[in-house]
């Protein structure tokens, strides 16, 4: 998609009604294509990358909800070739136009431990708790498409899967958590919050953050 890239209705009012919407191929395949050998160079360097595929023969699998390899700590998240996804000027342009144009804040920040509170009551939801559960694929699967409810509000189950390129951009407010792993081997995806300043001021009185 070139960097004027403009949505389409349907996008938009897909961002609307449920918060998120995919932009198939948003990356140039030259930034995706540098920013992968990168990680497979890190990941290779921890023992758990050889020959084009994963090495996980010595390693543990994990069980949730421990989430086994850190991306943070096993790639790192400074590296140019990494950065530079954060600058394809297509990417920009969808923030741009889904946060109106608004000034971004670009501090980084803590989440309020409320968060986690609330994430551990979610559990207990018989909707939700499924999904934390480490079933066959195919078991888990069957949630996709249900509509449920968490008091009067309805959920629906939403995979984020795409191909290299590809990136879905979310409202923050839509509800969104990690789950187990039912695939034999790990899980990566890059992810980068574009926080309006005027929302970020917002936080940081709600929160008390310095």
């Amino acid at each position: 998609m070139p960097g004027n890239l403009t949505l389409t209705t349907e996008q938009l009012d897909e961002f609307d009604r449920r918060g998120v919407v995919r932009l198939a191929g948003l990356f140039s395949h030259d930034r995706v294509r540098r920013a992968r050998e990168y990680v497979q160079i890190r990941l290779a360097s921890g023992g758990l990358w050889k020959n084009g595929a994963w090495s996980l023969s010595n390693v543990p699998r994990p069980q949730w909800p421990a989430t086994g390899l850190r991306p943070s700590k096993a790639i790192g998240n400074k590296h140019p070739d990494v950065e530079a996804l954060l600058e394809e000027p297509a990417l920009l342009a969808a923030v741009n136009i889904l946060l109106d144009g608004a000034d971004l804040e670009h501090t980084l920040c803590r989440r309020p431990q409320v968060l986690f509170e609330i994430t551990q009551l979610l559990r207990r939801e018989a909707f939700l708790s499924e999904l934390y559960t480490e079933a066959p694929t195919d078991e888990r699967a069957r949630l996709l498409g249900q509509t449920g409810s968490l008091g009067d509000v309805a959920l629906q189950v939403m995979e984020l899967t795409g191909s290299p390129g590809d990136a879905y951009l979310m409202d923050l407010r839509v509800l969104h958590t990690a789950a187990p792993n039912a695939a034999a081997q790990p899980r990566i995806m890059a992810t980068h919050r574009f926080v309006r300043r005027d929302v970020m001021q917002e936080l940081t009185a709600t929160f008390g953050w310095e």
